[in-house]
């Protein structure tokens, strides 16, 4: 009885560290996702310019979404504000 339960303890924890573990990689693929497909074409034609978008930090990348896509109408405080809840 005790080592069922010390066994989904255990796996519950694995699960529980693996998701920690691969959100933020699954948030900035998404957001990558999203600079991909909404970029706005100028961004699209230079490479350099593109890169350098790719390249930035997360923070950034998210607060410059309204500057690089062309379908994001968030921009200002409320772009800042979402941007900050979305390091924490």
């Amino acid at each position: 009885m005790m080592r069922a339960f010390l066994n989904s303890v255990t796996s519950l924890k694995t699960a529980s560290l693996t998701a920690r573990m691969l959100a933020p990689v699954w948030a900035e693929s998404f957001v990558n996702l999203v600079i991909l497909t909404l970029g706005k074409p100028e961004l699209k034609t230079d490479p350099r310019v593109y890169e350098a978008a790719l390249r930035q930090q997360i923070d950034i990348r998210v607060t410059s979404l309204h500057l690089n896509c062309s379908a994001s109408e968030a921009s200002g405080p409320q772009a800042v504000q979402s941007s900050r809840s979305f390091r924490r």
